[in-house]
């Protein structure tokens, strides 16, 4: 009964680090450095760009139409994604197919 209440250092766990935070497996590995990544970027991209495009790159124009025209651009960049994304897929998955 005494031995429950003796004070001192918690045991050493026996697991790795990575296998305590669930990033024991190199594709477990991949995938978090793949979000961080992908938070960065989206964070960036989303609502830092727009402030830095209307306060310096269109910094002569009213506020409204350097919005507007930040906006035209993301949409045409949008729609060239979107027609261009089935050709290259398929010029993709046809050069996966040939290496093998």
């Amino acid at each position: 009964m005494v031995a429950d209440l003796a004070v001192g250092p918690p045991p050493i766990p026996t697991q790795s680090l990575l296998a305590r935070v669930g990033l024991h497996r190199p594709e477990l590995r991949a995938w978090a450095l793949y979000d961080w990544a992908n938070s960065v970027f989206m964070t960036t991209v989303l609502q830092v760009f727009p402030i830095y495009f209307t306060s310096v790159v269109a910094a002569d124009l009213p506020p409204a139409l350097a919005s507007e025209r930040f906006a035209w651009a993301t949409a045409i960049g949008m729609l060239i994604v979107a027609m261009v994304s089935p050709a290259l897929g398929a010029v993709a998955a046809r050069a996966a197919s040939a290496r093998r």
